[in-house]
């Protein structure tokens, strides 16, 4: 395939304060193997406070910026659609660096097959280790990437149909795009490229291109470990269950991680995300469906309360126990100290005997009878 002949691509990468990641990601695309005559670069900011949108004016002025008022991935992936005008429409994340065939490697694939709805790339980690090679379903709709850290031996190079591509660097055919439709806003973020494969998978291909390289930062804008990055996870995972299992949520509850973890903080967070669970199921679902989904849930849901009770009950024998420990120790203490009182009473009570018969001893009268007599003869001489 000449440069002549390649078609017009769209790039578009989605930001959110992102101004760290911004200059090695759109300096990379623009040393792409790929005429810039048939590309464009799009940014789809997400409502940034840093200086993001600025770097971008300065440093690159033929990226397109498209800015948008709140930050919903979703929704600025389905903007990137809207204001793009290439044949191929790619999603690349903004911590990341393609290599400098990334594109065309992508290209040349997708366009053998009409069939093939989307391609996605070999995605590492910037110390080469592997971060995704397609997405894993595992049970209860749980998903990994394939190859997860995996050391890059090339044990995953083979161009090969996936169920699932990972949305960090992914290239959509225009065709495919336009029949199965936008990406579902109510995901937010994550899980949405889970979601549109299940619609793209009755009519088109989803391949892997391992040639395709880029590398990630996994999770560089929101952070791995962040509070909110495992709201959505597990959110998003429900919200896919009501939404194509609906028969299945109430199961899905209870084999959800945050049922099993410290119970004061992750039930918080589980009941937290079900009423856009519950959302999400009556808008995706027909009457008669949610008539017998919804008693399963709620029998769930009070086990999960009952669970609760248990644990705090639990937490309250922890407790007496504890304060029973603490009672007998102070118990004990107070027996020491009770023997040496008693102790002290008992030397106290022979010294008083000893002073009693010091008392009334005969030398003792003696001594105190001289002894007056002598202050009696100062006195009067005085």
């Amino acid at each position: 395939m000449n440069d002549e002949s390649l078609p017009r691509v769209s790039v578009v990468v989605v930001n959110h304060n992102g101004e760290r990641f911004l200059k090695r990601c759109f300096d990379s695309l623009f040393e792409l193997d790929y005429p810039k005559n048939k590309l464009e670069i799009i940014m789809v900011d997400n409502k940034s406070k840093d200086g993001s949108v600025l770097l971008v004016k300065n440093n690159h002025e033929q990226v397109k910026i498209v800015k948008l008022k709140d930050n919903n991935y979703c929704k600025a992936l389905n903007e990137g659609i809207k204001n793009s005008s290439g044949k191929f429409v790619a999603f690349l994340n903004n911590d990341t660096k393609v290599e400098s065939r990334w594109l065309v490697e992508l290209v040349a694939v997708i366009s053998a097959d009409e069939k093939i709805g989307a391609v996605g790339s070999k995605i590492l980690f910037f110390n080469k280790r592997i971060n995704s090679t397609g997405i894993l379903e595992f049970p209860n709709f749980y998903i990994n990437h394939k190859g997860f850290n995996e050391k890059d031996d090339g044990q995953y190079d083979k161009t090969q149909r996936v169920d699932c591509l990972s949305g960090a660097s992914i290239l959509f055919r225009r065709e495919c795009l336009d029949d199965v439709g936008f990406f579902d806003e109510d995901f937010v973020f994550y899980y949405d490229e889970v979601d549109y494969a299940r619609r793209c998978r009755d009519k088109w291909d989803l391949i892997f291109v391992p040639e395709s390289v880029v590398y990630h930062e996994y999770a560089g804008t929101i952070g791995a470990d962040s509070k909110m990055f495992k709201y959505y996870v597990e959110r998003n995972r429900l919200l896919f269950v009501a939404k194509h299992h609906p028969e299945k949520l109430a199961a899905a509850i209870s084999s959800s991680h945050l049922f099993y973890k410290n119970i004061q903080v992750e039930h918080e967070l589980l009941f937290d995300i079900m009423p856009d669970v519950l959302k999400k199921l009556v808008k995706e679902n027909e009457k008669e469906e949610l008539q017998l989904v919804l008693p399963q849930l709620f029998k769930e849901l009070r086990k999960i309360i009952d669970f609760e009770k248990y644990d705090y009950l639990k937490g309250l024998l922890g407790e007496n126990k504890t304060l029973k420990t603490s009672l007998k120790r102070m118990e004990v203490e107070l027996k020491r100290k009770e023997a040496v009182l008693k102790r002290k009473d008992v030397e106290l009570k022979k010294k008083d005997a000893d002073l009693k018969r010091v008392y009334n001893s005969r030398a003792y009268k003696w001594f105190i009878s001289r002894v007056w007599n002598v202050h009696s003869k100062l006195f009067k001489q005085k």
